[in-house]
């Protein structure tokens, strides 16, 4: 299960606080995993923000969920990162890492490289989104197919459930 979002889009925080309770109920049954669309509508803020979660995943997946949790909630990362036990050093490193590595600042200033010189890029997984047809956030991909789901826990529950050959 992969769930496209931009970590400030309002559908996608909906969609977000809908997956926690399936992954907390299937984390030992699915793969899911939050990823990120091309591109940010919601300013300099959101690409900081899924950069910040990109790492906070890449550190420990419970304690990222606990950090989705609290942040779908409050949109507070620094009080979310504590509550939810992340290593903030650990986080800032990668942060820096991954700004390198994927040239994000760098794609952020330069306008001219924008989405209709509108939305910034957000490259991260710029490949997936390609590969899927990513358009816009959230998107739901399961077992490599683009699925529609409410924006409920029950919702999400069901459709990853039947994706499953023997329904956990």
């Amino acid at each position: 299960v992969e769930l496209f979002v931009m970590s400030n889009c309002p559908y996608g925080l909906q969609m977000e606080k809908a997956i926690i309770p399936a992954y907390d109920l299937l984390k030992n049954k699915a793969d899911i995993d939050i990823k990120f669309v091309s591109y940010a509508m919601h300013g300099k803020e959101e690409v900081d923000e899924n950069t910040r979660q990109y790492c906070a995943q890449q550190q420990d997946k419970d304690k990222y969920f606990s950090y989705l949790n609290c942040y779908t909630t409050t949109e507070d990362s620094a009080s979310c990162m504590k509550q939810s036990g992340l290593n903030e050093s650990k986080i800032n490193t990668c942060i820096d890492k991954t700004d390198k590595q994927f040239e994000i600042t760098t794609k952020y200033n330069d306008q001219t490289s924008w989405l209709s010189g509108r939305y910034p890029i957000y490259p991260i997984h710029a490949d997936l989104n390609n590969k899927y047809s990513v358009q816009g956030s959230p998107t739901l991909i399961i077992n490599g197919v683009q699925v529609e789901a409410s924006r409920t826990p029950d919702g999400l529950k069901a459709v990853i459930c039947s994706a499953f050959s023997n329904t956990p």
